[in-house]
């Protein structure tokens, strides 16, 4: 996960955590990783996690959303549902839906749909190569 620590004078400071750290945090929740291609699931979930949160610093073809940390912070996975081969990338901040959809002051910025459309083979590729099919 990408963490943004703050803003200053134009420049952003973030702590990059990997996937160690999410499976920490899905054991402290009682979801267990059993499976290769559930470990290879989170590991891409973490992947699109940090590619959002890179887009929302401005790292991304999209314009920078930060202002606080707060919408890069709220970027979240939602492994719930890994049995069911599910994992959720979200953010439940109010102003997520604005930021991506757009209002009409601002323009969208994509941050989701855009970096969906950007690591969707690589995702693919990891997954099939997780599980032999390459």
């Amino acid at each position: 996960m990408v963490q943004v620590k703050g803003t200053r004078g134009g420049m952003i400071s973030v702590n990059i955590l990997g996937v160690n750290n999410v499976i920490r945090n899905l054991a402290a929740s009682k979801i267990l990783i059993e499976t290769q291609a559930e470990l290879e699931l989170v590991r891409n979930a973490n992947l699109v996690q940090q590619e959002v949160q890179e887009s929302i610093a401005g790292n991304r073809a999209e314009p920078r959303s930060v202002d606080t940390g707060e919408f890069a912070n709220s970027v979240d996975i939602d492994a719930s549902n890994l049995k069911e081969n599910s994992i959720s990338i979200f953010s439940d901040v109010e102003q997520a839906k604005y930021l991506e959809y757009g209002t009409s002051r601002i323009s969208p910025r994509r941050h989701f749909g855009n970096t969906k459309s950007r690591v969707e083979s690589e995702v693919v590729n990891n997954m099939k190569k997780a599980l032999n099919l390459l």
